[in-house]
């Protein structure tokens, strides 16, 4: 799903989520204020939730370069999360290997891209193979 860091979005993509999933699940996400309204509901209170936020190193940095890390605030929201894996690395490290998997489709020389269905059909596929979930607590995903 694409969308925007909305309340609306939020809840359609964390309905479906929960839709897909059987029992209780363990979910952490960033410190954004818009999940408090959203995760309840759509888990039914079926959810142990944890809020991890990221401070970042203030100064000077290059245009490319990301800011320095320097602390963490995790903070159980809801339920009881296991403190020990309470982390957004497993989702975060997902976006980058999607980031660099679309890389090829930067290149400057359009003939070497795939078009159409091909783009279409190696994209769907890159998608798929990005979208394990990672559940805790032996929860299975419904197929």
């Amino acid at each position: 799903m694409v969308g925007e860091r909305t309340s609306d979005d939020a809840e359609f993509f964390l309905t479906d989520l929960a839709s897909r999933l059987e029992g209780r699940v363990q979910l952490s996400t960033d410190g954004h204020r818009i999940y408090e309204g959203t995760i309840g509901p759509s888990f039914r209170n079926n959810v142990d939730w944890a809020q991890i936020q990221k401070h970042y190193a203030t100064g000077e940095v290059g245009k490319y370069s990301p800011a320095v890390c320097i602390g963490t605030k995790r903070r159980a929201t809801k339920g009881g999360p296991d403190p020990a894996r309470i982390s957004t690395s497993y989702v975060e490290r997902q976006n980058l290997t999607m980031r660099m998997g679309m890389r090829r489709f930067t290149r400057l020389d359009q003939r070497v891209q795939p078009q159409g269905r091909e783009r279409s059909r190696l994209v769907a596929g890159r998608d798929r193979r990005a979208a394990g979930l990672i559940v805790n607590r032996g929860t299975e995903t419904k197929r």
